[in-house]
């Protein structure tokens, strides 16, 4: 068990090496656009479905692009573990504030597409929903709670700089 209070910040490695895939395909979306346009005016082999999902492909990939530069200036702790609970500082988690050790039923990995997702299930998830005073936030996380069982924290484990199973491990021995 770590000394608590135990505090998971983001893994800096894993978000360069997602900035660079996702840099790399942006720059193939753009070369494939150029690339095909100047065959559009040269008049040879033109493929408009490459003209035509090009733009959208470079306006993703610049979205995931820009993300992954924003998680990279987060230099801020994600989740703290402590004698109390588990506190979870994402933009819909942070008026929640801490979570009760006792209150806290077990946590679960899930696979959603290519991510893990690290969730942490409570007994009553409304007590702590109902400390979120921002309306958008409070409906997405009483959707997610509501789709998935009684889900009040989540994140994506694959960004966190931790060995997940030590940490589902320190969270099963508070919880027990």
């Amino acid at each position: 068990m770590q000394r608590l209070p135990y505090h998971i910040y983001l893994n800096k490695k894993t978000i360069i090496i997602r900035f660079i895939l996702f840099l790399s395909l942006l720059l193939i979306a753009v070369w494939m656009l150029w690339h095909n346009t100047k065959q559009f005016y040269d008049g040879q082999s033109f493929h408009p479905e490459v003209l035509f999902l090009s733009p959208f492909m470079i306006i993703g990939m610049l979205f995931y692009t820009i993300r992954e530069v924003r998680l990279f200036d987060n230099n801020e702790i994600q989740i703290t573990l402590n004698h109390k609970g588990i506190i979870f500082y994402g933009k819909y988690f942070i008026e929640i504030g801490v979570v009760n050790w006792e209150d806290i039923t077990r946590c679960v990995e899930t696979k959603e597409q290519y991510d893990t997702i690290l969730n942490i299930i409570v007994h009553q998830p409304d007590i702590y929903i109902n400390k979120i005073q921002n309306k958008k936030y409070r409906k997405k996380v009483e959707t997610y709670c509501n789709e998935n069982g009684n889900v009040l924290l989540w994140i994506n484990a694959r960004l966190l700089n931790c060995d997940l199973t030590e940490l589902k491990r320190n969270i099963f021995q508070m919880i027990d």
